[in-house]
């Protein structure tokens, strides 16, 4: 798996890893593709997740479909993920009308789970204890 929308990584790089997975025999390359931190391929359907839900770093259809093709020329399965319906922050910036709950949304900064009303999720966590 490679987890472009936390850390955005340019389709040369991406492609650059395709190979290192041909040259060591792996045949299946999981991409994903969507989460808190970011919406990171084009859509022509719904336009706002890629512009307002990726500070601008997506891939186009185009450079997917070049992905998926140079990845099947090495007997490559590309599987695409997009989370829903949870780790879907990065949607609600551009469709805030998606969400259960009030926005604004902005694009996530950190990679924890973040309650709405802001606080700190380490002070309600409750571990139970095991006998």
């Amino acid at each position: 798996m490679i987890d472009v929308s936390r850390h955005f990584i340019p389709i040369e790089i991406v492609k650059r890893n395709i190979d290192g997975m041909e040259a060591v025999k792996m045949n299946v390359f999981h991409w994903h593709l969507s989460e808190n931190q970011g919406f990171r391929i084009e859509t022509k359907k719904f336009p706002k997740l890629h512009e307002m839900g990726s500070d601008r770093l997506f891939y186009t259809q185009e450079e997917a479909r070049s992905l998926i093709a140079y990845a099947r020329e090495r007997g490559i399965r590309v599987v695409p993920e997009f989370d829903m319906p949870g780790h879907s922050t990065a949607w609600f910036v551009g469709y805030p009308e998606l969400a259960s709950g009030p926005g604004p949304y902005e694009v996530e900064r950190k990679w924890a789970f973040r309650p709405r009303d802001g606080s700190d999720e380490r002070e309600n966590l409750q571990i139970p204890r095991l006998s």
